[in-house]
């Protein structure tokens, strides 16, 4: 976090750690628009808010029911896009990557992009490493997955 940020206040972190008194603080703020950039955990996902345009997932969850839960908070509000980023560990066999066709990307073209996805329906996991692994479509993992 760059300091300048964080002394400007536009960066802030929420958790259940933090007291209820910070926490209604900082929503506020971040409603507001005051606070730009949330570092948070779950706790403020809980909290309605169609302000998010973007969410970063840092690490992955361990399913993608997760992922997809956190995804969604993004572009809640009435016209907005939003794009979820899932920042992957290196063993995931990529660092970063997008969900394709989010934030005016355009919908998969499926004559084009021909994946075979092949999921095992049975993992704890319900393909997550497929789904961060893929050089093709995401929305046609999600597909296969749901």
């Amino acid at each position: 976090m760059s300091d300048s940020f964080r002394e400007a206040g536009i960066i802030r972190p929420y958790s259940a750690a933090y007291s209820p008194g910070h926490r209604a603080e900082v929503m506020a703020l971040f409603k507001a628009g005051i606070v730009r950039i949330l570092v948070c955990t779950d706790a403020a996902g809980m909290v309605r808010n169609a302000n998010v345009d973007i969410v970063v997932q840092w690490k992955l969850p361990a399913s993608v029911s997760t992922f997809v839960q956190r995804a969604g908070r993004a572009g809640r509000g009435e016209g907005r896009s939003g794009i979820a980023v899932p920042k992957a560990n290196k063993q995931y066999g990529i660092e970063h990557g997008l969900l394709r066709g989010a934030y005016g990307g355009g919908p998969c073209d499926d004559n084009i992009l021909k994946v075979d996805v092949r999921l095992d329906h049975s993992s704890p996991d319900e393909g997550l490493y497929t789904l961060v692994q893929t050089g093709g479509c995401r929305r046609r993992v999600l597909t296969a997955v749901y």
